[in-house]
């Protein structure tokens, strides 16, 4: 008896700190976080070339979602962990299997200065460390979830 409620509870826990996670929209969110933040991620003592990443953050009346992509590893909209949304300040995580087949787990810290986003991000690729920085420019904004609208950089660019 004891034995199965060890392995029930540990079943509970798993099941608790793991799978996607979306936040309540109790309407103090700003909705200026709603679109497309994309741009270039660069990991430390790394050979390999900064890659383009992209974050997506959906609002609803209920809830705010986020999805990242990194199309070098072929991760298409892959629906973040603990997302957490205070101010200018975001928090999330991401797990996913590399094209190479590694597991890879991810932690994103990151501040919001007008349409920018400066992060810092840290966590393991098959057992080798990772830390890193990201800075995206919001490139589709979405306050009406109803209707997506592109936003062009100054100058046209």
């Amino acid at each position: 008896m004891g034995v199965r409620l060890i392995g029930l509870l540990g079943i509970v826990f798993l099941y608790a700190c793991s799978g996607a996670y979306e936040i309540r929209n109790s309407g103090s969110v700003d909705d200026r976080w709603a679109g497309k933040w994309q741009g270039l991620m660069l990991i430390e003592n790394s050979l390999q070339p900064p890659k383009s990443v992209a974050l997506e953050i959906d609002f609803t009346s209920t809830h705010i979602r986020a999805f990242y992509t990194d199309e070098t590893e072929k991760v298409y909209r892959k629906q973040v962990n603990k997302l957490k949304i205070e101010g200018d300040a975001i928090r999330f995580q991401v797990a996913y299997e590399t094209r190479r087949g590694l597991r890879a787990v991810l932690a994103f810290s990151g501040k919001r200065q007008g349409r920018s986003l400066m992060f810092e991000l840290w966590g393991s690729e098959g057992g080798r460390t990772l830390r890193g920085k990201w800075e995206a420019r919001q490139t589709e904004f979405r306050a009406d979830p109803a209707a997506a609208k592109s936003i062009s950089p100054p100058g046209g660019r």
